[in-house]
């Protein structure tokens, strides 16, 4: 019986663990990670990449989830493609669809190749069938058959549609020996996040007319009188 208890406080508390670091906010990440939002309320993208790298994929994720689309990517895309990979596995498939979609293909397609047919379908079902096609057109053609299969009928045809207009990658990147497997919960997208630039009042300036600066010019003459 204690055992039982013991085990259900452990899993318990493990629980209370995961569900705190799903609800980060950005009052929290401002105390918990100085330097990653600057004095004026934007991202400082600088130290967003170096965090990125030394923080685990979970405390990551966490904070990927609150920023704007355009700097997540470019976030991610700094990192190593197993990293990003990690990282935007924890993400809800529609944020990571965003995240992908500001990548670079070539680069978006690194991260997707790392992740389950499962978790990159529902991914790619969440981007633009131009952007889908761009990152899965790099892709060697087994990943591209596993993710268009875990894709609705609809977008399947759609991405496929795109990606015969684009022409045929110089290469592709091989498919994964491993692939993580799809998360068990993923952190819901954000309601509210810091916008990408905000405007900063003037501050208002006091103009102090100068003051007046009067010269005064002695002359002295010195006659020397000959004898």
């Amino acid at each position: 019986m204690k055992i039982k208890l013991t085990l259900a406080l452990i899993v318990f508390c493990v629980f209370a663990l995961v569900s705190t670091s799903f609800a980060l906010t950005i009052e929290e990440v401002k105390t918990n990670y100085p330097g990653l939002i600057n004095e004026d309320g934007t991202w400082n993208e600088e130290n967003l990449k170096v965090f990125a790298e030394a923080y685990g994929d979970i405390e990551v994720a966490d904070v990927i989830n609150l920023v704007p689309d355009i700097v997540a990517g470019a976030v991610i895309e700094s990192l190593p493609a197993n990293k990003g990979a990690a990282v935007v596995n924890n993400l809800s498939d529609e944020k990571a669809g965003a995240v992908i979609e500001n990548m670079s293909d070539e680069a978006g397609a690194a991260v997707v190749n790392n992740l389950s047919d499962e978790k990159a379908g529902a991914i790619v079902e969440n981007m633009s069938d131009e952007a889908g096609a761009a990152v899965v057109n790099n892709l060697s053609e087994e990943k591209k058959d596993a993710i268009l299969d875990n894709l609705s009928e609809d977008k399947k045809n759609n991405v496929n549609e795109e990606i015969n207009k684009l022409p045929p990658p110089s290469t592709t990147i091989p498919p994964p020996t491993t692939t993580i497997p799809p998360p068990t919960t993923t952190i819901p997208p954000p309601t509210t996040t810091i916008p990408l630039t905000t405007t900063v009042p003037p501050t208002t300036t006091t103009t102090v007319p100068p003051t007046t600066t009067t010269t005064t010019t002695t002359t002295t003459s010195t006659t020397i009188y000959g004898g």
